[in-house]
């Protein structure tokens, strides 16, 4: 029975990220980290590249990165949006290194803001093979 307590505190946990997504009328494809992962990886992002990136970097800006937010894409999104000003800030002297559950591995290097439009500008985005 404990298990299905602990059930419900997820499904609570996510319903309220989604009633907070709404709530702040939050449009993926003119949110500023749907973009930058757009200029990073192209249109077809994966659930994996974002929840992975995402991951990675929750744990240099300290900031948690649970379940209710990790088990959509768009919620993944959401996060990344929410705490966009601190990766940028983070971003902008360190790189970052994404291994994805394939073993392909993904450097993100250092960006600067792009004058026309505040969106970063970045300077790598070819994933690397692991042979």
């Amino acid at each position: 029975m404990m298990m299905k307590s602990e059930k419900c505190s997820e499904i609570e946990l996510e319903q309220s990220v989604m009633e907070t997504m709404k709530s702040q009328n939050f449009k993926l494809k003119s949110s500023e980290a749907y973009n930058w992962f757009v200029s990073l990886f192209g249109e077809k992002i994966s659930h994996d590249l974002v929840r992975s990136v995402c991951m990675l970097l929750s744990e240099m800006i300290s900031q948690a990165f649970g379940r209710e937010c990790y088990r959509r894409k768009k919620t993944c999104f959401f996060w990344a949006n929410v705490h966009f000003n601190e990766i940028q800030q983070y971003l902008s002297n360190h790189s970052i290194s994404v291994e994805l559950t394939n073993g392909v591995k993904i450097p993100i290097l250092p960006f600067r803001k792009m004058q026309f439009n505040n969106m970063p500008n970045p300077l790598i985005v070819k994933p690397e093979k692991k042979f």
